[in-house]
């Protein structure tokens, strides 16, 4: 179908690997695969953002699907109809996963059962999702509780969450703090034997409306014994910090 043929082309042109053809990382592979393989009820899907996944020249996956106008309806038809179709061909061994970066960023997703599809399938898949970023879309608490499942669940797994991005939602304090207590109590913070990307960068500043008790969150966090360290842009946090 026309939109695997676009993400195919797309990957082509990114990856550094000029002869490409069968020699590419097997995310390239399974495109190949599966751009015949696809049924015909994912080339009736909605129309999804071209050029939307690229590799980078470490081997990872971006998947920018910012501004994109994408709503809960058609996330969920992408999970439904044409995530399964790409990573159906991926190998089944999880010991080398590939690293991915989503970002769903300036949409008007709401609800949380298209973003929780989306984290569980990938979940099932040998990637590693290091960098989720949803802020400027319309997400308010009850969403915080699927994605607080994906921090320990990911954790669990091996392959924490690294960067969360909600800035531009409508999340309250409440909402904020479970992501907090998530990261705490999934013993993946701070990761082992790394040298950088040990804690979990939360960033969920400018919700609508404003989030006015965000002092009082910390101190209660910090009481809890759930602290939150707060840095200035391009710091590293300390080596115990979990969030």
């Amino acid at each position: 179908p026309d939109w695997l043929k676009q993400e195919q082309q797309e990957f082509q042109r990114t990856s550094p690997i000029k002869n490409w053809q069968g020699q590419g990382p097997y995310w390239l592979q399974a495109l190949q695969m599966a751009s015949s393989a696809a049924s015909s009820s994912a080339s009736a899907a909605p129309t999804w953002p071209s050029n939307s996944i690229a590799r980078g020249e470490d081997g990872s996956i971006n998947v920018g699907w910012k501004n994109a106008g994408l709503t809960d309806e058609t996330l969920q038809e992408f999970v439904n109809t044409r995530l399964d179709v790409l990573l159906q061909y991926l190998p089944e061994s999880s010991s080398d996963p590939v690293e991915c970066s989503v970002d769903i960023s300036g949409n008007s997703l709401r609800r949380p059962e298209p973003i929780k599809m989306l984290l569980q399938k990938l979940r099932s898949a040998p990637v590693h999702i290091v960098d989720l970023r949803l802020h400027k879309n319309q997400l308010t608490d009850i969403v915080a509780a699927a994605l607080a499942e994906h921090i320990h669940q990911a954790a669990c797994a091996g392959r924490p969450l690294m960067q969360l991005h909600l800035s531009g939602n409508s999340l309250t304090s409440a909402g904020i703090r479970t992501l907090i207590e998530a990261a705490h109590n999934s013993g993946g913070y701070p990761r082992k034997g790394v040298t950088d990307r040990w804690a979990l960068w939360l960033r969920a500043e400018r919700q609508s409306p404003p989030v006015f008790d965000a002092e009082d969150l910390l101190e209660q966090c910090k009481a809890a014994g759930q602290p939150v360290c707060i840095v200035p842009k391009f710091q590293q946090p300390p080596k115990d910090a979990v969030v």
